[in-house]
């Protein structure tokens, strides 16, 4: 009888692995159960990387978690995605924020809580109540917003490539703005809300973390980003710096039609920040560039007329579904799909048919065989 052919180096198999699309861990999952090596291979450090830098560097968008996290289907996955997450134990739980393969949720309780949530192993972990639960209490969902990022990323050039940072060290912006702004920041490593940080008020502008689909804040370079409202239109935009920990504001462009269009914030490939809008199916972005003195402004930069590039029978309504840092993709809607448009390529891809994509917030993580250890 022959003898069995000699295993395959593991360099030959990760450029198998590395064939598999990243946005389908079911395919990765069944080819790691090949063999106890394929299983190594498959859940090391090295091939995740690799497995990154081979998609662009970012992490795939494998589907879009509804605001109210606890109803009968809260979770879309995209077209290609085969992904599925834990979702025992989430009713009468809400999406605040997602970054960096987390889940920020809240529940409006008697006292109010948060909680991070994985969805790829499904743990949860409840965080200390806060001094701020007054105000949430009485004001939300106006006046308070919250936010969840990689515990590196508020170091000075950012200390993380995020590509496995889930299972690690975590901070938690919170942010009222009534009746001053204040700022509290938990970290996971401490275990405890730090000591606010207080900024007057102005123009009575109000921080919102409603559940709506552009009221998401962004993470670009060293600081977090939020809109602020005035007689329900965007008017201010409130940057927390996560290093310095101070609060600025920071005006709109001037030539912005707040009075008709949802403000929606990006980042540029300079890792700034950038505001853009849908207006009568053409996409308008705004960057924040330095100029000669160094001080930074806004822009006006692209007009990309993207009606014509969906099909003919869904161009009459555009909506905006969200920005996604790192792939510089827009998340658009239809009547009845959802789309990507990468800005860089121009190209527009079908990611979803579900007619309830809406009132969601995108979920990216590299989903592979080593990131079923547990998070927290």
């Amino acid at each position: 009888m022959a003898p069995p052919p000699p295993p395959l180096a593991d360099e030959l198999v990760e450029e198998l692995l590395l064939r598999i699309p990243p946005d389908d861990p079911a395919s990765l999952l069944r080819a790691a159960l090949v063999c106890k090596d394929w299983c190594r291979v498959a859940s090391g450090a090295v091939f995740r990387r690799r497995l990154r830098d081979l998609h662009r560097g970012a992490p795939p968008i494998l589907g879009f978690i509804q605001r109210r996290v606890g109803a009968s289907k809260c979770f879309s996955r995209t077209s290609s995605s085969s992904f599925r997450p834990r979702t025992a134990g989430l009713r009468g739980w809400f999406v605040l924020d997602s970054r960096h393969g987390r889940v920020l949720l809240g529940a409006s309780r008697s006292v109010p809580s948060l909680a991070i949530w994985d969805p790829i192993t499904g743990e949860q972990l409840e965080l200390p109540s806060s001094r701020l639960a007054f105000y949430w209490q009485n004001n939300w969902p106006f006046c308070v917003s919250a936010a969840v990022l990689c515990a590196a990323a508020s170091g000075p050039n950012g200390g993380c490539d995020h590509l496995d940072c889930r299972r690690g060290p975590f901070i938690v912006v919170l942010l009222s703005t009534v009746p001053n702004v204040t700022v509290h920041v938990y970290s996971s490593e401490d275990g405890a809300w730090s000591e606010p940080i207080y900024a007057p008020m102005i123009h009575n502008v109000c921080i919102s973390s409603c559940p709506c689909p552009l009221d998401q804040n962004v993470l670009a370079g060293n600081a977090l980003y939020f809109t602020c409202q005035a007689n329900n239109i965007c008017s201010k935009i409130l940057e927390y710096d996560l290093g310095a920990r101070e609060i600025n504001w920071i005006n709109l462009p001037r030539d912005y039609p707040f009075w008709r269009c949802p403000l929606l914030f990006t980042t540029t490939e300079y890792g700034r920040l950038g505001v853009a809008i849908v207006e009568n199916s053409r996409l308008r972005l705004w960057p924040r560039e330095a100029g000669p003195d160094q001080r930074l402004g806004w822009e006006q930069g692209r007009v990309i007329e993207i009606g014509t590039m969906l099909p003919s029978c869904n161009d009459r309504f555009i909506a905006v579904v969200g920005f996604v840092p790192g792939l510089d993709v827009f998340l658009l809607r239809t009547y009845d799909e959802t789309y990507s448009f990468d800005v860089k390529s121009e190209r527009m891809r079908k990611v979803c048919n579900d007619r309830g994509i809406q009132n969601v917030v995108p979920y990216m993580s590299l989903c592979t065989p080593g990131t079923s250890l547990l998070a927290f």
